[in-house]
C-alpha cells in the first residue's frame, strides 16, 4: 500500500506535468488564463491537499515553498470547464480574426 508521502509527491507530479503543458497551450488554448478543471489529474481538494503537506513539510527550503505556493495559485485559475471556454472564447475568435487581418 502506498503511503501517504509517496502518494503526494504523486500528485504534485502529475500537477506540475499538467500546469507545464498548459503553460505551453496558454497562448493558444487558453488567453484568458481560465483552464478547464477537466484537465487535473486528481480532484482539486486532492491536490490543495498534497500542495498543503509539502508546504508544511520544505518549511526549511525557502525557495520551494515559494514554488510550491506559486503552483497552488495556479490551481485557483482552473475552472468549470464550460466557465473556461466561455472565458477563453472570446481571446482565441479575437487573436483569430487578427491573424487573419496580418
Amino acid at each position: 500500500m502506498e503511503n501517504n508521502l509517496t502518494k503526494m509527491e504523486r500528485i504534485i507530479k502529475a500537477y506540475g506535468k499538467t500546469v507545464e503543458t498548459i503553460g505551453l497551450d496558454m497562448p493558444t488554448k487558453y488567453p484568458a488564463m481560465a483552464f478547464p478543471q477537466s484537465l487535473l489529474p486528481f480532484p482539486k481538494e486532492e491536490i490543495i491537499e498534497a500542495l498543503n503537506f509539502c508546504i508544511e513539510n520544505t518549511n526549511q527550503d525557502k525557495k520551494m515553498t515559494e514554488n510550491l505556493k506559486a503552483v497552488a495559485y495556479v490551481l485557483t485559475l482552473f475552472v468549470e470547464d464550460e466557465e473556461a471556454d466561455k472565458r477563453n472564447k472570446p481571446l482565441l475568435e479575437h487573436l483569430k480574426k487578427h491573424k487573419k487581418n496580418e
